[in-house]
């Protein structure tokens, strides 16, 4: 999935969404697919920081794990 955003000089910018999580019974996936070598971008760090903001407020969660692909 692409993220489509406007920079503060009106140019579109866009970026893969390479960060996602899934919870099954009370385990929190997170996967970061950021290919060939999962580099810590400014997007990935982006996005993993609001995903774990995510998951923190998801009372159902008891457990985190990561994956990187």
């Amino acid at each position: 999935m692409k993220i489509i955003t406007i920079g503060k000089d009106g140019i579109f910018m866009a970026h893969e969404h390479v960060v996602r999580w899934l919870k099954e019974d009370g385990i929190a996936t997170v996967t970061i697919d950021n290919p060939p070598v999962n580099t810590l971008s400014v997007d990935v760090i982006t996005q993993l920081t609001e995903v774990i903001e995510e998951v923190e407020r998801d009372p159902e969660v008891i457990v985190v794990r990561s994956i990187f692909n």
